[in-house]
């Protein structure tokens, strides 16, 4: 399906759409007797909403927390050289060798 969208006839600004945000809009209506009252409901809606998505937010980030402290550990163990020394020097059936 093809939308056809008007051409644009200069930007925002020059056309006296200075709305830089949807919380912008809800001043103008409150502003305007005959919309005053969609002005605050919007005020509400708009609470209310950015009050959820700041709890879902936090949520996530709780959750991945504690994701995250499931991975365990992540600081390795030192490598003991001595230790890997006599281990290679064992013979395949797992006596020492000659020399041990």
């Amino acid at each position: 399906m093809l939308l056809l969208v008007p051409e644009s006839r200069g930007s925002q600004s020059e056309r006296g759409n200075d709305v830089a945000s949807a919380g912008a809009s809800i001043a103008a209506l409150n502003a305007r007797p005959a919309t005053a009252a969609a002005g605050r409901d919007a005020e509400s809606a708009f609470s209310t909403a950015t009050r959820w998505a700041a709890f879902s937010a936090a949520g996530f980030l709780g959750l991945g927390l504690i994701a995250s402290l499931s991975l365990g550990p992540s600081r390795r163990q030192p490598a003991d050289p001595e230790g890997e020394a006599a281990g290679s020097q064992r013979s395949r059936g797992g006596e020492p060798a000659a020399g041990e």
